[in-house]
């Protein structure tokens, strides 16, 4: 086993699929260079998304799963041709408007 282990830590990530230049680069940057760096790679922290809130309970820069029924969607484009997709959400609590741009998918 620690011979496979070993031919891990030559094979470079960029050699598995889907890994390209720019996310190469990115786990460079946390100090991931082989296929065994990965394996041993263990995220910092985790996201807990299973906690949700409400619109009425959220602050301003805190991150929050929140489960909303979307009202209203709006789509058009900018000036520049650029699109923007307006949609109007509320969780019974209270509502709010979120704002996507260049993000035309986001109209279904």
């Amino acid at each position: 086993m620690a011979r496979r282990l070993a031919q891990l830590a030559q094979v470079p990530v960029d050699d598995l699929r889907g890994v390209g230049p720019k996310t190469a680069t990115a786990l460079a940057a946390v100090g991931v260079a082989s296929v065994l760096d990965l394996l041993l790679y263990y995220p910092r922290r985790y996201l807990d998304r299973t906690a949700t809130a409400t619109i009425r309970d959220l602050a301003e820069g805190e991150q929050a799963t929140v489960l909303v029924e979307v009202k209203r969607v709006t789509a058009r484009r900018t000036r520049n041709r650029r699109s923007l997709v307006q949609v109007s959400v509320g969780d019974g609590t209270a509502s709010m408007g979120i704002t996507f741009f260049n993000q035309p998918w986001r109209e279904r």
